[in-house]
């Protein structure tokens, strides 16, 4: 398995030693392995990182991510990026993956199938 050091990482994921850092303490990724400069990250820190940045482009708060990685291992998380990483998402996929844009579309997809309520003119509310 690949280890890379945090710099490798952070330019392989696109986020900063901070960021990093601020995510283990969250719980968000787990400590690398060993420590000191001698701390090597793997494969499974850099597609959870790339996961996060999915999740949270999909306008997901913190909390939820939190959630929705607990309990999952390296291949689980692998298998969620290649999913989240597919342009085209297959039928019956998460709503919850989508978009802001994406979400805003169906909303309004859905208003225009509605029809309004008829329009009373002032003869007929005087008339009641």
């Amino acid at each position: 398995m690949a280890t890379f050091s945090l710099e490798e990482l952070t330019e392989q994921a696109g986020v900063t030693v901070r960021t990093v850092r601020y995510y283990i303490a969250e719980g968000l990724l787990p400590p690398p392995v060993g420590g000191g400069p001698r701390s090597a990250y793997t494969e499974g820190h850099r597609d959870r990182l790339r996961l996060i940045n999915r999740l949270k482009d999909a306008y997901l708060p913190l909390r939820e991510i939190r959630r929705r990685l607990a309990g999952l291992d390296d291949e689980a998380v692998r298998a969620a990026l290649a999913q989240a990483e597919t342009p085209a998402r297959p039928a019956g996929a998460a709503e919850s993956m989508d978009s802001a844009a994406d979400y805003i579309a169906r909303v309004l997809q859905a208003q225009a199938t509605v029809e309004p309520p008829p329009r009373r003119d002032h003869a007929d509310r005087r008339a009641q």
